[in-house]
């Protein structure tokens, strides 16, 4: 059974039953003015209202109370001055009774439990060619679409050896630094290859008296002596 482990009791919420069949507990709200501990040393004369254990907020000399139950009498740091903050959305409320589903805050009013599974999921991106997408429901659950950004969108593939990162098709696609064949200055030089890390070509000199043709045919035994 889904009520194996019982239902726990609230600060101003009795369990009477629980339903077997999805484990929900059914309440019944005690009557407003019931002491209760709101759990805040910051308070006094804790009771409960609409449902909600509520203390008065210690201001200096003063009090502070509220009546919402979706919001939270604070004290300036001055404490000189009341004021009403609003409790986190989501935080159950009700001056019902026998409730399976209890209200929740929003925006610092009470009002219908969360009944679309979007209304509290987030999308974001799943990478940088791809949109955040836009929330549907699957199988009762949120799901997010991934959206393609356009062809040639600026992006990062994370690979410091690549350069222009652009997304093709959803995927993220840098070119390298070295384009084409490195040229070879001379018959007296070594092409040591494009440096991938700056996409400078490199040479070195071969030994001196290495054999070569200097293309002129008035000289013989040419080879290579210093810088080519």
């Amino acid at each position: 059974s889904l009520c194996a482990a019982g239902c726990a009791e609230l600060a101003c919420g009795g369990c009477t039953a629980c339903d077997p069949l999805t484990g929900e507990c059914i309440r019944t709200a005690y009557p407003d003015g019931t002491a209760c501990d709101d759990l805040n040393p910051g308070t006094q004369n804790d009771v409960c209202v609409a449902g909600t254990c509520k203390g008065e907020v210690i201001c200096g000399p003063y009090t502070c109370t509220t009546t919402n139950p979706c919001m939270m009498a604070t004290c300036s740091s001055d404490g000189a001055t009341c004021t009403e903050t609003p409790m986190a959305d989501n935080t159950p409320c009700t001056n019902a009774e026998n409730y399976r589903n209890p209200p929740v805050c929003k925006s610092g009013v009470c009002g219908p439990p969360n009944t679309d599974p979007c209304e509290a999921h987030v999308c974001v991106a799943s990478d940088s060619c791809h949109g955040a997408g836009v929330c549907t429901v699957l199988a009762g659950a949120p799901v997010c679409t991934t959206p393609l950004l356009p062809n040639y969108t600026p992006c990062d593939d994370m690979d410091p050896l690549t350069i222009e990162d652009v997304c093709v098709e959803g995927t993220c696609m840098g070119r390298g630094r070295c384009h084409g064949e490195c040229p070879t200055p001379s018959q007296c030089y070594v092409n040591d290859g494009c440096d991938a890390n700056t996409g400078v070509c490199g040479t070195s000199s071969r030994a001196d008296g290495s054999k070569c043709n200097d293309g002129n045919p008035d000289t013989l035994n040419d080879v290579c002596k210093g810088a080519g």
